[in-house]
Order: structure tokens, then sequence, then C-alpha cells
């Protein structure tokens, strides 16, 4: 599992503080490995860090060398709009064996960031199509595309992508909705258990 780890004195950490949620709810095991990359900034007033670029090249190193078959990216936009492209992703795309490409939006940011002062200038037509290009480009690596409502589905239909010099339509986002899985599902469910439910395996 890829990530963020915020800054002590960051308001979400603090709100976790007092909330009594900011301890591990799942520890690392010799099932699940973490990697971590930092976040930093007072955007949105601390709320909306952003990534710290000098950790890319760790974290993309420690995703090669684990060569997942299978790599889950939960709010792709996000990176987007930090780095213009996903941690891990040039350099999974680079080995011998591929891995399955699944992007899964929890909600879809584009909109919502237009709407904050810092990016006024996304509201113009070249930099809003500029960047509409590099939200292409990086939703263009995955194999699947899963999003949570038709509104998201509907934005990232009309964008191409660049495949070896002719322009291609994104792979189809599907709507799918939260089973609601429980916090304490993995570490109380046997490992025998877990392993037989198909969502899991």
């Amino acid at each position: 599992v890829v990530r963020p780890q915020y800054p002590v004195d960051s308001p979400v950490r603090l709100r976790a503080t007092e909330a009594g949620t900011d301890s591990d709810p799942v520890p690392p095991s010799d099932r699940l490995t973490f990697l971590s990359y930092r976040m930093l900034g007072n955007r949105g007033g601390g709320f909306e860090p952003e990534m710290d670029a000098s950790d890319l090249a760790r974290v993309e190193a420690g995703l090669a060398a684990w060569a997942p078959d299978v790599v889950l990216v939960v709010d792709p936009d996000y990176f987007v709009l930090d780095t213009f492209r996903v941690p891990g992703l040039n350099s999974v795309r680079r080995l011998p064996q591929q891995p399955t490409m699944i992007a899964c939006m929890t909600t879809f940011c584009i909109e919502a960031i237009r709407k904050m002062p810092e990016y006024w200038w996304l509201n113009y037509a070249p930099a809003h199509l500029l960047f509409l290009q590099g939200l292409a480009t990086a939703y263009g690596q995955f194999d699947h595309i899963f999003v949570n409502g038709e509104q998201s589905a509907a934005y990232l239909k009309p964008l191409r992508v660049l495949h070896g010099g002719r322009w291609e339509p994104l792979p189809p986002a599907r709507v799918v909705r939260s089973r609601g899985v429980p916090a304490d599902f993995c570490t109380s469910v046997p490992a025998h258990e877990c392993d037989a439910v198909p969502g899991v395996r």
C-alpha cells in the first residue's frame, strides 16, 4: 500500500488525533507492506497539502521492487493535479510483466479544484485544455476505470489519449458503488476466510 504521511502540525493529522483515529488500524505484517510519501504545504488551510515531489523516485523504486500483478489507484486525478503523473506508474509500466492497472475514484475533484482561488489560471482555455490532456495521459495508462457516479463517467468519456502515434479514447469508465466493507475486515477475519472472498483475492 502506498499512502500519504502528513506533518505532525498538519490540521488533517491534528483532527485525526482529536478524534482518536490517528493510530494505524492495520499495521504492517508479512502480508501487508507500506510505502509512504510525505505531504507538505498550506494549500486549503493545510487540509489540501501537496505531495513532496522528492519522494516520487523512492516510491517508484519501491513499487517496481514489489513487481505487483495488479495496481489499484484511488483518486488518480489527485496525483495528476500535483505531479502530472501517478507515482510508480512510469516504473511499473516498464516492467517485463506489466500489471493490470485499475483506477478507482471515490470522488472526481477536477471541477472542484477549478473553484479554488489558487487555481484561477485553470479557467483560461489554454491552461484548461493542457490540464485535460495531462488528465487523459494519466488515465490512458489504466486498463480499467471505476467511478462512483454518472457525472464522473461523463467527464472522462470525451477525453482522448495519444497511444503509439494515434489518438484513442480512454477505457470506458464504469460506475460502481461501495459495498460498505467494515474497517476491521482485514484484521478480524481469519486469513483463510479472507482469501476465499473474490473481492479480496
